[in-house]
């Protein structure tokens, strides 16, 4: 599910390319540190050649969990993939989600790991 900004049948009927609504990352999501530079331009070069594996989360209009893959994706002109987060049909809250999704797979310090718990 792509979220584009409106635009008039027109336009698109002159070869307009419909502009990508700017997404901002959620408050939860937000609680974890961005990708190091490096690691963003890795993750944007392995999106444009091989495409983009896993969809960015959106929760109320906002990234709940994907903000680097986002932002990778603007880095090479790959529109990105979204799902839409159900908490009814995952079984747990958006801070759940979030948490189990996040904590689990980075490479955070343990300073880090408490930082975000007291947030």
């Amino acid at each position: 599910m792509l979220n584009l900004d409106a635009t008039t049948q027109s336009d698109e009927a002159k070869g307009a390319i419909p502009m990508l609504k700017i997404l901002k990352p959620h408050p939860l999501a937000a609680l974890f540190p961005e990708l190091p530079p490096a690691e963003l331009a890795d993750l944007a070069r392995d999106i444009e050649e091989k495409g983009q594996l896993e969809p960015i989360i959106l929760y109320k209009g906002l990234i709940l969990d994907g903000h680097n893959r986002y932002k990778a994706c603007q880095m090479v002109g790959v529109k990105p993939q979204t799902e839409e987060f159900d908490p009814k049909a995952a079984k747990r809250s958006a801070s759940e989600f979030v948490l189990s999704r996040n904590l689990r797979r980075r490479h955070l310090s343990v300073g880090q790991k408490a930082a975000i718990a007291l947030e």
